[in-house]
C-alpha cells in the first residue's frame, strides 16, 4: 500500500531527524534510538518509508527542497546519506554533541569523513566523498585536509536552498540573471526559430554550444530567452566580466551548482575572443564543457565575430550572426516596440527608422528615456523632442580627440543662400527621410551593396555659411554633428592616417553621427604624379577616405574653400556638390537685416542700403561685425547704431590686412575716431 504524501516540508524534516536518531543510535549514542529500533533492517525500512512519501509528495505538488537536491544532482544512496548526516547538526544541537562524543573531540560539532563512513551500514565508494567528488564540488565547504578527520560542513548556498528554496547565491547575484520559462515577447530577430531548426535537424536537444554574435542590443539575449521559454527551460545568464575578474574552478562549480539547482541552461554573455586572456579562455571553456554535460544546450554571446574551439568544448558549435536591422526591418520594429508607450500625434516613427540605425534594444531604451524626458517636462505623451532626446541618450560612445562635437542652433531662415543651393540642401535632407522607400521598398539596396549613405561637398569662399549649413542639416535630421580635426588625423607616418580615419568612421557609426570634414582638400586634393614615395601614399590616403565614405551608411559632409584643388574623380563620387557663393549686394542686404537678434536694442540710424552696397563682406564677416558692435554698445550703455557698426567694420577688415581710413566710409566718416 502506498504511503500518503507529506503535508508540508516540516513533516519531511521531522523524518530526517528521526533517520539521524536511528543512525546515531546504531552506534550507541545516548538519547538517540535504542538498539532494537536502530538495527539495519529498521533503518532500511524507515528509508523506504521516506522515499515513498517523498515520491507521493512530488506527485501531489508538495515541494521538498532537500529531496529535490538529491534528484537535481542525481545523488546515489551514499551521497544522500552524507548530505543528510551533515545537515543534522544544523537542525538539532543533539547531533553536534553526538559528533563530539563519537569523535572524542570537544571542538568537533560536525560529522567527519570517517564518521560518515561509520554511520553508513552498507559498502560504499570512498571516491563519492573525496576531494574530486560531486559532493566536494557542490555541497561541502572546501577544506584544506582530505582525510578521515576532514569535517563535512554543508556550504552556505546549499543550506540556504534547503531552508529557503527560492534563494540565489548572494555573492553571484550581481553577475547572474535567472530567467524562468515564462512568456516573453517573441524575439524580433527570429533567433529562436533558427535555433529550433538546428534542434529539429539534430533529432532532439543536442549537447551543442549556440554561439550568438552581433552588435549590442541586436537581440542575442532576447532570442535565447525566447528559445528557452519555448523549450520550457529555465535560463541562467552569466556576465563574462565575473569570469574575467574572479574566474577559477571554485567559481565555475558555484555557477554550475546554480544551473543544476534550477535545472537551467547556461549562457555566458558578452564573451571576449579567446586571444585576449589565456586564463579567462580556460575558465570559459571549462565552465561550458561542464555545463554541456549536465544542462544542454549551452549558449554564448559576443559583440565580436570569432569561433569557439569545438575540441576544447567537447561538443559542436552552432554560430549565429545577428546583423543590425536594415531600414525595412526598423520601420517594422519602431511601431511594434512603441505600442506600449504614449506617443503624441506629431511623432513620426518612420522618420526615426530612417534616421537612427538602432538595434531593437536601443529602440526600447530610447523609448524609455523619451518617456522619462516627457514626464520631466510635465507632458503626458512623448513628443518629437522627447524622442530625439531619448535617441541621443543611446549614443554614449565618445568620439575621442580626433573629432569635436559642434552645437546646433540654426535653421533654414538663418541661412542666406541662393535658392538653388538651399533647395539642394533640402533635397539632401529629404533623401535621408525617404531612404526606406527608395532603398528598401523599391529595391534599390539590392542594386547598391554599398554607397547608400549620403555624401555632400560644400564649396565656396570662407565665411559663406558652409559650417552653418552642416549644422542646419544635423538639426533638421536630429543627428549629432562632429567636425573632424584634420591636424589630429593626417600623419606623416605611413598607414597612420588610414588608421585614424578607420577609428573616426567606426566611432561615428556607433553614434549615428554626421561627419564634417572642413578644408577637405587637405585629404582630397588633386592626385599627384608619383615622383616621390610620399606621392604614392598621399594618393592612397585619399582613396581610403573615399572608400570609407562609400561604406558609411550615415552622412559625410566635406567643405573646401578652394574648389580648384579638388580632384575631379573624387567629385564624381559624391551625391551632392553645393555651391556657397560670395554674397552679392542683394544677399548682403539680407544678411545685414537678419544678423541682429530681435532682442538687440538698435538705433534708427542703421543704414542697411549703405552697409550692403559699400562693403563686400562675407556672412562670417558680417556676423563678427554685429557681435563686436553689440559689445561696444553694451560697454557704452547704449544702443547699437552706425557709430558702433562702422568702427567694427574697420576692425574686422584690418584683421585681413585691409586698412581703411576715414574717407573710405563716405558720409559716415565723421562717426570714426582718428586715425
Amino acid at each position: 500500500m502506498s504511503l500518503p504524501p507529506y503535508t508540508g516540508y516540516e513533516g519531511y524534516i521531522a523524518d530526517v531527524l528521526r533517520l539521524g536518531e536511528l543512525r546515531f543510535g546504531a552506534l550507541g549514542v545516548e538519547n538517540m534510538a535504542s538498539g532494537e529500533e536502530a538495527d539495519a533492517d529498521a533503518i532500511a525500512a524507515f528509508m523506504e518509508h521516506m522515499r515513498q512519501r517523498a515520491e507521493a509528495s512530488g506527485q501531489a505538488g508538495v515541494f521538498l527542497p532537500l529531496d529535490y537536491l538529491f534528484w537535481a544532482f542525481e545523488l546515489n544512496a551514499f551521497e544522500r546519506h552524507c548530505v543528510t548526516m551533515a545537515l543534522l547538526p544544523e537542525l538539532d544541537q543533539r547531533f553536534a554533541l553526538a559528533c563530539e562524543e563519537l569523535l572524542n573531540d570537544p571542538d568537533a560539532h560536525h560529522i567527519s569523513v570517517g564518521l560518515a563512513l561509520r554511520l553508513y551500514d552498507r559498502p560504499c565508494r570512498r571516491s563519492d566523498i573525496g576531494p574530486c567528488s560531486k559532493l566536494a564540488r557542490y555541497f561541502f565547504r572546501p577544506e584544506n585536509a582530505a582525510g578521515l578527520f576532514t569535517p563535512l560542513r554543508l556550504d552556505e548556498r546549499i543550506l540556504s536552498f534547503i531552508f529557503d528554496a527560492v534563494a540565489d547565491d548572494p555573492e553571484l547575484v550581481p553577475w547572474l540573471t535567472r530567467q524562468e520559462p515564462e512568456p516573453t515577447p517573441k524575439a524580433e530577430t527570429g533567433v529562436s526559430a533558427e535555433l529550433w531548426r538546428y534542434v529539429e535537424t539534430s533529432g532532439g536537444m543536442p549537447p551543442v554550444l549556440f554561439f550568438l554574435h552581433g552588435p549590442e542590443g541586436v537581440g542575442k539575449k532576447r532570442g535565447i530567452r525566447q528559445f528557452c521559454h519555448e523549450a520550457d527551460m529555465p535560463l541562467l545568464l552569466v556576465d563574462s566580466a565575473l569570469l574575467r575578474r574572479a574566474g577559477g574552478s571554485r567559481l565555475n562549480h558555484r555557477i554550475l551548482r546554480e544551473c543544476m539547482l534550477h535545472r537551467a541552461a547556461l549562457a555566458v554573455c558578452d564573451a571576449l575572443p579567446p586571444y585576449k586572456d589565456d586564463e579567462y579562455e580556460e575558465n570559459v571553456y571549462s565552465l561550458l564543457n561542464a555545463a554541456l554535460k549536465y544542462c544542454t544546450p549551452a549558449f554564448m554571446t559576443s559583440l565580436k565575430e570569432w569561433y569557439p574551439d569545438p575540441q576544447k568544448l567537447g561538443a559542436g558549435v552552432a554560430a549565429v550572426k545577428l546583423e543590425l536591422p536594415d531600414n525595412l526591418e526598423r520601420t517594422r520594429l519602431w511601431p511594434a516596440l512603441a505600442a506600449g508607450f504614449e506617443l503624441s500625434g506629431e511623432v513620426d516613427l518612420m522618420e526615426a527608422a530612417n534616421t537612427w540605425a538602432f538595434t531593437p534594444g536601443q529602440m526600447i531604451r530610447a523609448l524609455q528615456a523619451a518617456r522619462e524626458a516627457a514626464r520631466l517636462a510635465g507632458s503626458p505623451s512623448i513628443g518629437p523632442a522627447h524622442l530625439r532626446r531619448g535617441c541621443h541618450a543611446q549614443l554614449t560612445r565618445p568620439m575621442g580627440r580626433k573629432a569635436v562635437k559642434i552645437n546646433i542652433g540654426f535653421d533654414w531662415d538663418d541661412l542666406i543662400l541662393p535658392p538653388w543651393s538651399k533647395k539642394m540642401l533640402q533635397q539632401a535632407c529629404d533623401q535621408v527621410r525617404h531612404n526606406h522607400t527608395v532603398f528598401d521598398r523599391w529595391g534599390f539596396r539590392r542594386r547598391l551593396p554599398y554607397g547608400t549613405g549620403l555624401s555632400l561637398l560644400f564649396t565656396g569662399p570662407p565665411g559663406t555659411g558652409k559650417t552653418m549649413a552642416a549644422q542646419i542639416v544635423a538639426g533638421r535630421l536630429g543627428l549629432e554633428l562632429y567636425k573632424v580635426n584634420l591636424a589630429g588625423v593626417v600623419s606623416k607616418y605611413i598607414g597612420e592616417t588610414e588608421k585614424n580615419l578607420e577609428e573616426i568612421f567606426d566611432d561615428a557609426g556607433q553614434r549615428q553621427a554626421i561627419l564634417f570634414f572642413d578644408e577637405a582638400d587637405v585629404l582630397f586634393g588633386k592626385r599627384t604624379e608619383m615622383k616621390e614615395a610620399n606621392d604614392k601614399y598621399n594618393n592612397m590616403e585619399a582613396a581610403f577616405l573615399l572608400q570609407k565614405m562609400e561604406e558609411y551608411d550615415g552622412i559625410v559632409i566635406l567643405a573646401t574653400n578652394y574648389m580648384q584643388n579638388f580632384d575631379e574623380a573624387f567629385k564624381r563620387r559624391l551625391k551632392y556638390v553645393i555651391d556657397f557663393p560670395f554674397p552679392d549686394r542683394n544677399y548682403r542686404e539680407l544678411l545685414w537685416k537678419s544678423v541682429f537678434p530681435p532682442a538687440t536694442p538698435l538705433k534708427s540710424d542703421i543704414d542697411i542700403d549703405y552697409l550692403a552696397g559699400r562693403f563686400e563682406l562675407s556672412g562670417s564677416n558680417i556676423k563678427n561685425i554685429a557681435v563686436n558692435a553689440a559689445f561696444a554698445a553694451a560697454i557704452a550703455g547704449g544702443e547699437v547704431g552706425m557709430r558702433e557698426i562702422v568702427a567694427s567694420i574697420r576692425q574686422e577688415l584690418a584683421k585681413g590686412g585691409k586698412v581703411l581710413n576715414r574717407e573710405d566710409f563716405g558720409e559716415y566718416r565723421m562717426l570714426l575716431e582718428e586715425p
